[in-house]
């Protein structure tokens, strides 16, 4: 068992590409932009990765469990991606229970 960890910990780890990477949240001061990636990001003295998405039934949305590890703590918190409005004026919302946030392409 110990060998088969040792091989998988030698392993290349592969990430997967999120629905929502090349997506910035505004960022602040000490990051700027936010970009997502990998089903995460990475804020100023934290990483976070967007875990377990359940779909929104009846809205084109994802909820997820976001953790976000720092220095000194985990902060848990959950996260809707809602499309909102249809076609050329579709925008992607990030909702959380203390704040709402249109996100921009990054690129």
């Amino acid at each position: 068992m110990i060998r088969f960890a040792a091989i998988l910990a030698l392993l290349p780890f592969t990430a997967v590409a999120g629905p929502y990477d090349g997506f910035c949240f505004a960022g602040g001061p000490c990051t700027g932009p936010i970009e997502i990636r990998d089903n995460g990001f990475d804020q100023c003295e934290r990483t976070c990765v967007m875990e377990n998405p359940v779909e929104v039934r009846g809205l084109r949305a994802s909820l997820y469990d976001v953790t976000c590890r720092g220095d000194i703590r985990l902060i848990y918190e959950r996260m809707m991606f809602l499309w909102v409005g249809e076609g050329h004026e579709t925008q992607l919302v990030a909702i959380t229970d203390d704040r709402i946030e249109t996100l921009t392409r990054c690129r």
